[in-house]
């Protein structure tokens, strides 16, 4: 279970705008990932389960 703090760094998004350009961009092989998805709510969910899963460093 996630402590408060964590789940407020978790859920706080940057408001520096190269901060949002650094952790908001899907790379090419994120890209390449998400297109193996079959239908648009399936590659919206997985493209957004890549950019907020803290377990995986950008």
């Amino acid at each position: 279970m996630l402590t408060r703090e964590a789940l407020v760094q978790h859920y706080d998004p940057p408001s520096d705008e190269r901060e949002i350009g650094r952790h908001f961009t899907l790379s090419r092989e994120d890209l390449d990932l998400v297109g193996e998805r079959r239908g648009a709510s399936s590659r919206l969910g997985f493209a957004m389960l890549l950019l907020y899963s803290p377990a995986l460093p950008k």
